[in-house]
């Protein structure tokens, strides 16, 4: 039997599209996760990083690629002896890795010396792969109209581009059953701060339900929500946090899925959402006016009055309209983003001597 070329994958956390990105990899490769929560320990990163450096420079030799989730601090070892010992390495440029809004303390580039680690990270990768092409430059005019990506924040950065975005198992995914519940919104967002609620939207969804009484919101994977928010309307059910099967579930159950995130790059709630029936209302940053195509509502500015029109025009779909939205949103996901494309295209990248600004 004839042995499968070797493939070092190095992530910050072994999170769900980790998980199915080894899953995708594994028939074709022998795949090595490394797996280190660089941020649980900040006074740990100057330690963990020479470990890393120095298992790097006696092991890098037998993999035939390497694969990095995410710029960051685990990202420049690996990128730096790829160069040394000239093996491909690629940098899956994710979100936070390429953006930086001070004002909610989010974006890994907000922070000067972290910037300078991706920066190198990706100067001395062999290419880098976003999950959105508006990760390479966008400027977002939901929310600061700031300059966003890496182009803008690294614009003599001459290391290739290769757009591949997330894949999703539609066929799994898609088994609806049961019935929608009228008039139900359904968020997902993980955290547990401020910061991390006003990024993903909540502040609105939570501050304006009262003016829909006739509406249910439902918000998963927070917690602490009501320290910051201690009046939340009796029709707001905060979830906290659930497995990937009750998530399912309550996409299922829901409507509408609101992913009103003021930074994103290919968020997985929202495909995932889509995937079983639900409706998108989204702002329009990251991938996210990509994935919804024309379907479901988009608030153009992060008000109060974009939020109610976007709700309001939901709640405003007849029957059959909500049906016939639902029916296409899976089909958006399923004809665009099916998870055996995203595999090819990692492959196509392993095998590839070098690439440009495409998309595959």
């Amino acid at each position: 039997m004839k042995k499968l070329p070797q493939l070092l994958y190095i992530a910050p956390s072994n999170s769900t599209f980790v998980k199915k990105d080894i899953r995708l990899l594994s028939d074709s490769y022998q795949v090595r996760l490394s797996i280190s929560n660089w941020y649980k320990t900040p006074l740990l990163i100057p330690f963990k990083f020479f470990v890393q450096f120095f298992q790097l420079i006696f092991t890098i030799g037998r993999y035939d690629a390497v694969v990095v989730m995410f710029g960051g601090y685990w990202s420049y070892n690996p990128a730096l002896l790829g160069r040394v010992f000239r093996k491909r390495v690629i940098i899956i440029a994710g979100g936070t890795d390429c953006v930086s809004y001070p004002s909610i303390n989010y974006g890994s580039l907000r922070k000067p010396f972290l910037r300078r680690i991706i920066g190198w990270s990706y100067s001395l990768a062999s290419a880098i792969c976003p999950v959105d092409e508006s990760l390479i430059y966008s400027r977002n005019s939901y929310f600061n109209n700031s300059e966003q990506g890496i182009k803008h924040f690294f614009p003599k950065l001459k290391t290739p581009f290769t757009t591949i975005y997330n894949g999703y198992n539609c066929a799994v995914d898609s088994n609806l059953d049961g019935g929608k519940e009228p008039n139900s919104f359904i968020t997902v967002a993980l955290g547990s701060t401020k910061e991390r609620f006003v990024l993903k939207g909540l502040d609105l969804i939570i501050e304006n339900a009262v003016s829909f009484p006739k509406a249910i919101f439902y918000i998963c994977g927070v917690d602490n929500i009501s320290v910051f928010f201690p009046k939340i309307p009796e029709n707001v059910k905060i979830l906290g946090q659930l497995n990937s099967d009750e998530v399912n579930q309550m996409f299922r159950k829901a409507e509408f899925v609101v992913q009103i995130s003021i930074s994103e790059g290919f968020p997985n709630a929202l495909c995932e959402g889509m995937i079983n029936g639900c409706i998108p209302i989204i702002s329009p940053v990251g991938a996210m006016p990509h994935i919804a195509g024309n379907l479901g509502f988009v608030l153009k500015k992060r008000s109060r009055e974009s939020f109610f029109s976007a709700i309001e025009s939901a709640l405003g779909l007849s029957e059959s309209e909500r049906e016939q939205q639902s029916k296409l949103s899976v089909e958006r996901i399923s004809n665009n983003f099916p998870e055996s494309k995203r595999g090819e295209s990692l492959m196509k990248m392993f095998a590839s001597n070098s690439s440009s600004e495409i998309t595959v």
